[in-house]
This record gives structure tokens, C-alpha cells and sequence, in this order.
């Protein structure tokens, strides 16, 4: 008869010592980019908010079009990422007050605009682009 003796088996690891190594990091980073994305849809949101307004929109298709702007600037003239201000509505009343950079091939201006919202209207009380390079203020509620 052949004898053997029993070999020990290898004790087998728990899940913990097996996957710590990418389980631990997971759980760390994790709740960090779910953090950052929440605040970058809500900064997303926002900011979409705003260019979405009326106010941001005639204002950007005025600074667009006019000629003193154009020139100083050149074209195609394009706004910034980032809207600061405020719009407050209540029904068919409100007010806005807002300020944006654009820019063009030639330089760059920030917009600021100002404006109520009455029976549902919006009349512009400021809506000026203050060019950076040569510090000229521009009306554009005035004709070129």
C-alpha cells in the first residue's frame, strides 16, 4: 500500500484581501466625481439659464450686428462661457442685469445690460459693450 500523506490546502483569501487594492480607491473617488459632476450640471444649468434669456439673446444679436462693434472687434464675434447677474421674472414682469464677455479676431469687449420686463415687454435701460484694448464704451442703443 502506498501512503500519502494529506497536503494542506492553501486557506483560501477573504473577498476583502483580494480586491481591497481597487475596492478602497472606488470608494473614495466615487463620491468625489459625483460631487464635481453635480456642480458642474448645476454651473451647466445656470449658465444655460441665462444665455437662454431674451435679454442675453437681443443683447448678443445687438453687439453682433453693429458696425462700431464690428470694427473694433472684427467678426465673427462670439460670447464667453460664463454670464454673471441676475434675472428675477414674476409672470409677465421682471428685471435683468447681466454682464458677458465677447470677443472677435481683433480683441475682446464686455456687455452689460440692464433691463425690466413690464406687461410682458423688455425695455433696455443700459446696453453698452465696453471694448478692453482701447477702453471705448459703446452705446448700442444709439445709432452708429
Amino acid at each position: 500500500m502506498h501512503s500519502t500523506t494529506p497536503q494542506a490546502q492553501p486557506t483560501r483569501r477573504s473577498w476583502w484581501s483580494r480586491n481591497w487594492k481597487w475596492f478602497l480607491p472606488l470608494v473614495v473617488i466615487a463620491p468625489v466625481f459625483t460631487c464635481l459632476g453635480v456642480v458642474t450640471l448645476l454651473v451647466s444649468l445656470v449658465f444655460g439659464l441665462l444665455k437662454g434669456s431674451e435679454p442675453f439673446e437681443y443683447s448678443l444679436a445687438t453687439v453682433q450686428a453693429d458696425p462700431r462693434v464690428q470694427a473694433e472687434l472684427g467678426t465673427p464675434i462670439e460670447s464667453a462661457f460664463l454670464v454673471s447677474g441676475s434675472i428675477n421674472l414674476s409672470g409677465s414682469s421682471g428685471d435683468a442685469d447681466l454682464s458677458y464677455d465677447v470677443s472677435g479676431p481683433n480683441g475682446s469687449a464686455t456687455v452689460y445690460v440692464v433691463a425690466t420686463k413690464s406687461a410682458g415687454v423688455w425695455q433696455y435701460s443700459d446696453l453698452v459693450a465696453d471694448v478692453h484694448a482701447t477702453g471705448t464704451r459703446i452705446d448700442l442703443q444709439t445709432t452708429p
